[in-house]
């Protein structure tokens, strides 16, 4: 998981399914502007509000680890 995308953590914790991940995506792609991944999820009822902060902390926090290991 070297990117650690919204998408990839939430199947990787199993809080949605391959499925239902492409199945928003594609729903994202067809209309513009972009709308937020987490937003289709949540409207889809695949996700709650609540598990989208938490993924978004957790890669929050991956993210500040990975910046700190490269500037040391």
């Amino acid at each position: 998981m070297e990117q650690n995308l919204f998408g990839e953590l939430l199947v990787n914790f199993n809080l949605v399914t391959a499925e239902q991940l492409a199945e928003c995506v594609r729903l994202q792609q067809q209309k513009k502007p972009l709308r937020p991944l987490g937003e289709i999820m949540v409207e889809r009822g695949f996700l709650e509000e609540k598990a989208i902060r938490s993924i978004l902390s957790v890669q929050r926090r991956d993210l500040e680890l990975r910046q700190g290991l490269h500037k040391s």
